[in-house]
């Protein structure tokens, strides 16, 4: 039944669907793999740290929780300015003692009374070295051997990035396995396919996949990405196919859509051949302006009697009221045929 021109096409549609989704998984996972050590942490963690761990160049974990017994405020402070030059301070630089070590900590606040903290451990950069602890090391030369090479930030949320991206991610992820379960059961039955239930609208699906098959062996003009047969039109796309029979269009149109650039100051056109048939299917074939003007010529050529300019009117009948629209289209066509027949008569 499906080893014709539609059912190539339904196994091409699902061929795809399934791989793209299987990609999409396939970099879900790797980059949670990518990103392992820092899941870990979120599940695990805070995990507890000692000295002899935060003198390692790699403790091993980055989420910690750090219990001191001493704080001490280096009087050093982060802070912003806005446009009316108020001032509003994002941090307090504090120097916590653990196991002997000195930790400096970045903390959203400057109680010296609390003594454990919970945050983000990175290694010491440049910038802070030189800014604070520089400044300290100079007035009390023996702390230096004492600074660990690294620094606690108490004033970000850990967890937010991952709550952020799970938001993203999971969403995706269910639609990945959804798409490719609708995708698995297409396979098994190719009536369930937006192919062939569009194709239905025509008749019996095995009847009409048959005639199109036949249509296309006499012969098939292309103007981009459009095919055209005796009696048939159809366009494909990465994970769909279209076919419209071309006796039932009643509205034919070309839209062209102007895209401008304000910074580069410059105007991209496109080029888009609008159809609609009596049977409610839509189609939109994007190409070159020549294709697009040759593929509406065509159909203009094999039925004068469509509808062939754009108003707004139309769109509302041909979504709310497409039986009226399609009376009108055929009073149209009688009438053409009618002056046919008179002209002919008078010759």
């Amino acid at each position: 039944m499906w080893d014709n021109l539609i059912g190539r096409q339904i196994r091409r549609c699902n061929r795809n669907l399934i791989l793209v989704n299987l990609l999409i998984l396939a970099g879900l996972a790797a980059l949670a793999y990518f990103h392992r050590q820092y899941l870990t942490d979120c599940i695990h963690g805070p995990y507890p740290m000692t000295a002899a761990q935060l003198a390692q160049p790699d403790p091993g974990h980055t989420f910690v929780h750090i219990t001191g017994d001493k704080l001490v405020d280096t009087g050093f402070v982060l802070t912003q300015h806005d446009q009316n030059g108020a001032v509003t301070t994002k941090a307090h630089f504090l120097i916590l003692r653990v196991g002997g070590r000195l930790l400096l900590l970045r903390s959203a606040g400057e109680n010296l009374k609390k003594l454990s903290y919970t945050g983000t451990l990175t290694p010491l950069t440049a910038d802070v070295a030189s800014d604070i602890l520089a400044p300290l090391e100079r007035d009390a030369p023996r702390i230096a051997p004492l600074i660990l090479p690294h620094m606690l930030n108490q004033t970000a949320s850990f967890r937010k990035s991952a709550y952020l991206s799970l938001l993203m991610i999971l969403p995706l992820a269910w639609l990945s396995v959804w798409n490719l379960r609708k995708g698995k059961r297409r396979q098994a039955d190719f009536g369930l396919s937006p192919i062939a239930q569009r194709l239905a609208r025509y008749g019996d699906v095995d009847t009409v996949a048959h005639r199109i098959e036949q249509d296309a062996l006499i012969g098939v003009e292309k103007f981009g990405s459009a095919s055209l047969t005796r009696q048939w039109i159809f366009s494909s796309s990465l994970f769909g196919f279209s076919a419209m029979e071309i006796s039932s269009l009643i509205w034919i149109y070309e839209k062209v859509t102007t895209t401008k650039y304000a910074f580069f100051l410059s105007i991209a056109k496109s080029y888009t051949a609008v159809l609609y048939d009596r049977h409610g299917c839509h189609m939109e074939i994007h190409g070159r302006k020549k294709k697009v003007e040759a593929l509406l010529l065509t159909l203009r050529q094999r039925v004068p009697w469509a509808l062939s300019s754009y108003k707004k009117q139309l769109t509302i009948m041909a979504r709310k009221e497409l039986p009226e629209l399609a009376a009108l289209v055929d009073q149209r066509r009688r009438e053409m045929e009618q002056a046919q027949s008179q002209t002919a008569a008078g010759r």
